[in-house]
């Protein structure tokens, strides 16, 4: 991406907004940085045009098969992700599917449930996935997707690329934070729990800088 600014201002314009959302503008950096990420933000937010720009970044046109994971807690979230994505990411030639799905296409869509079963019949295997985006981690355990987005997220390589995106800071999204995300860039700072990772050399860490 040689044009930042340039970049932004067209995906903007393929989701009819008349400028760069917040939550795009300050997530931008560690987007392209490939760190993990974790962020509030709700519906109408802008974040679909943030997982779109990290689908891009994350895009490895030779490779075959789902490199973007998408999980959702809901069957509406996932059309509306899915669409705005697309906006974003169909004019590269990288095609969103929606969960369940018999192509494999690069990006796919879907709540865990739908997914799992899958996974656990070897049908599908989540080995390649590149960039995994958990949008709604807050209202996973309020609709029961809970228990199948654990199993989902012990599957993945360990290179994985991980962004978290939740509607408020409760217990699971802190939780989920300290188990799978300890490094991760937050935002907004003030309102997202400190994490620490008291893995690294047995002593408690700071916390991290934030985006």
């Amino acid at each position: 991406m040689t044009d930042l600014k340039v970049e932004l201002k067209d995906i903007c314009t393929r989701l009819g907004l008349p400028q760069a959302p917040d939550v795009l503008e300050a997530c931008v950096t560690p987007v392209l940085r490939g760190h993990h990420l974790a962020v509030l933000a709700a519906e109408g937010s802008g974040k679909g045009a943030l997982i779109g720009l990290a689908v891009l970044e994350n895009f490895q046109a030779d490779a075959e098969g789902v490199q973007t994971l998408v999980l959702v807690s809901d069957a509406d979230r996932a059309r509306r992700i899915a669409g705005a994505v697309q906006r974003i990411t169909g004019p590269e030639g990288i095609q969103v599917s929606l969960a369940p799905s018999d192509t494999d296409g690069p990006v796919l869509v879907g709540r865990p449930s739908d997914l799992l079963p899958e996974v656990r019949s070897g049908r599908r295997s989540l080995a390649e996935i590149r960039l995994l985006v958990i949008d709604g981690v807050a209202s996973m355990h309020d609709v029961g997707e809970w228990e199948s987005l654990e199993p989902i997220l012990d599957t993945l390589s360990k290179e994985c690329r991980k962004i978290a995106i939740s509607e408020k800071a409760d217990a699971e999204f802190t939780d989920l934070l300290e188990r799978q995300l300890p490094r991760a860039r937050r935002w907004p700072e003030e309102l997202l729990p400190v994490t620490l990772d008291s893995r690294v050399g047995g002593t408690q860490q700071e916390s991290l800088p934030s985006v």
